[in-house]
């Protein structure tokens, strides 16, 4: 579920990553011109857009790369999303069957699987324990603070407010 989602959505679940520069510049490597510095770590999602571009310039029948790609920018941003999920998805598939074969033991090829999704890059949203359950966003205290801003003495027991 996670992967359909991604794939509709900014990696990352952030408007920040510079998914537009990448498919410009990919769409720059797909017209011919070379990469200027390919030491990057978006390159390989450059390169993922120019295959795209290329491929579906070629499926299309047009010659043109850079006006196909101007007229399709955001379905080309679009189905690269959806590559990368796919091979993502491929990726943690195989890397799980392995797993399961060294260790002989399917909890730990899904604990492996699951993996990337628990760490604190993917998990952006805080999620507090209150007593009624896992619910809406608290602020975040820092030590020795009160939810209305003022000081807390050392001792006092202070619960958030529902």
């Amino acid at each position: 579920m996670a992967l359909l989602y991604s794939a509709n959505s900014a990696p990352w679940g952030r408007q920040v990553d510079p998914e537009s520069a990448y498919a410009m510049n990919g769409l720059a490597w797909a017209a011919g011109y070379p990469m200027m510095k390919n030491d990057h770590p978006g390159t390989t999602t450059i390169l993922l857009v120019g295959i795209i571009i290329k491929l579906w310039t070629f499926l299309a029948g047009r010659s043109d790369v850079i006006e196909f790609g101007l007229k399709n920018y955001d379905a080309i941003i679009y189905a690269a999303r959806a590559a990368e999920a796919v091979i993502l998805a491929g990726v943690l598939l195989v890397s799980g069957v392995i797993v399961r074969n060294a260790t002989r033991s399917w909890l730990a090829a899904m604990l492996f699987q699951v993996a990337p999704f628990v760490s604190s890059e993917v998990l952006h949203f805080e999620i507090t324990r209150q007593h009624q359950g896992f619910s809406r966003r608290a602020e975040m205290l820092q030590p020795g603070q009160r939810s209305d801003g003022r000081s807390a003495a050392i001792g006092n027991v202070h619960h958030l407010p529902v």
